[in-house]
């Protein structure tokens, strides 16, 4: 093979702009002008508001874009292998800017997908613009930097311990951490706009069928020098100015805000009771907005089973609108509403304090986000290889299959399944009562696994 040399002719330059231009022409883009390595990609139809650009140099910052365009969303699409696009866009959304893989561009464009994501944009646009009192510029957003993103060393395990020694940043980065599994959209405001009278979060829940409101709520975490949180008069009047962010999203998009998530160390209930009738916190709930106190037992019991799962079974089976409704609506998806009001009792019209058992079953809840494509692959793969088990590991979550291998066994009984699985008695009796979930499992599989099922569930249901 003859040697290359710098001097050689016989590969032709490639016009990269002649390639973007060939790849978007598909998708009905044409290419615009160039601004300082950003293409602008013209369509018609594009909803109102909203601007597509290709990252064409490396150069620039992915939030420079926000500097250079006035629109309330924008959609940078790179093809950039150095971009996390996922971690660089829980800061990004603050700007109302979403990054995104050139090769995605037609799954963007599919029915619905973009009007769902440039609402979402905007939305988050406006949030950082009301918490901020300005239209947010890359200049207030130093964490984006590409130079300075660096892995952060908050580690939910520990979220107990931040929590009651005053480690303030760890303590909102690790609860930032624990969320991005569990909500649609999450703006990490605190950790964006360091320094700045902001919550520390906002979460989303997207638009749940053609006539119900996009929902959104958010939170902020307090760190105490001991492990016990007091309600303060004026951390409830500080919750009360953040609502400013919900009632303006009601008021200019017809959102629902549905309240304030408060992040703590223990607190005892007779606080928050005695807290939360008077005041600063009273006005709260005054509004008919939800008031959720979750200490950091609550939050670390969410990460513990987190880990228990692969990245791709996070994406695959956790439904952030199913975590959503548990949390806020008290719905268990799977099980009849006078079940789950035993399990998960609702306290409307009062301030609420969960639990590690409450957590539980709203992870399980979000765990009924079965896909159907996933189902359509795991099919195909089984019926190509009938020994292997593909279908048995495919089609439920790893906390799942803990609970039917522990089930399966021949003298399993609730104290046995509650040791095998760590989870609380409520979660062992919804995953007994959950039709939809059992329905997934492989019942030849184990010759005491169906009569153990029945056995169980009617035991748990006698005793109820």
């Amino acid at each position: 093979m003859p040697e290359l040399s710098a001097d050689d002719t016989r590969f032709i330059p490639v016009d990269a702009r002649q390639v973007l231009r060939e790849t978007v022409e598909r998708s009905g883009f044409t290419v615009g002008e160039e601004t300082q390595g950003f293409v602008e990609l013209h369509r018609s139809g594009l909803p109102a508001g909203c601007a597509v650009y290709f990252l064409l140099r490396n150069s620039p910052a992915l939030y420079a874009i926000r500097a250079l365009s006035k629109a309330s969303a924008l959609i940078v699409l790179h093809v950039n292998d150095d971009i996390e696009d996922a971690r660089e866009n829980m800061f990004l959304h603050t700007l109302g800017v979403h990054a995104a893989r050139l090769r995605t561009l037609e799954a963007m464009l599919s029915p619905g997908a973009l009007e769902s994501l440039v609402e979402m944009l905007q939305a988050a646009f406006s949030v950082a613009s009301t918490a901020l009192g300005e239209v947010p510029s890359p200049a207030l957003v130093p964490q984006i930097d590409p130079e300075r993103r660096e892995l952060s060393e908050a580690d939910p395990l520990l979220l107990p311990i931040y929590a009651s020694t005053c480690k303030d940043r760890l303590f909102e980065e690790a609860t930032a951490r624990v969320l991005d599994a569990m909500f649609q959209w999450h703006l990490p405001l605190g950790i964006a706009f360091s320094g700045r009278t902001v919550p520390d979060g906002v979460v989303f829940r997207g638009r749940n069928g053609p006539s119900n409101p996009q929902e959104v709520a958010h939170y902020d975490c307090k760190s105490k020098s001991t492990d016990s949180y007091s309600l303060s008069t004026g951390d409830g009047d500080q919750q009360g100015r953040y609502l400013g962010i919900q009632r303006r999203l009601e008021a200019e998009r017809g959102w629902r805000g549905r309240g304030v998530l408060m992040f703590t160390p223990a607190v005892e209930p007779d606080v928050i009771a005695g807290k939360t009738q008077k005041d600063a916190w009273a006005r709260v709930l005054v509004e008919n907005r939800e008031l959720i106190f979750i200490p950091a037992q609550v939050t670390h019991r969410w990460w513990e089973l987190q880990r228990l799962e692969a990245t791709w079974q996070l994406k695959a089976f956790v439904s952030p609108a199913l975590i959503w409704a548990a949390l806020f609506d008290f719905k268990l998806e799977g099980i009849g509403t006078d079940v789950a009001q035993r399990l998960f009792p609702s306290s409307r019209n009062s301030a609420r304090l969960l639990n590690v058992a409450d957590a539980e079953l709203i992870w399980i809840a979000g765990l009924h986000g079965f896909p159907p494509d996933l189902d359509a692959v795991t099919e195909s793969l089984q019926s190509a290889d009938r020994e292997a088990r593909i279908e048995e590991k495919l089609r439920l979550p790893a906390l799942v299959t803990r609970f039917v291998d522990a089930l399966a066994k021949k003298d399993s009984s609730l104290d046995s399944i509650m040791r095998a699985t760590g989870l609380h008695a409520p979660a062992v009796e919804y995953l007994l009562q959950s039709r939809p979930m059992s329905n997934r499992w492989r019942v030849d599989t184990s010759p005491y696994l169906s009569a153990s099922l029945l056995r169980l569930r009617g035991q748990v249901e006698q005793s109820a």
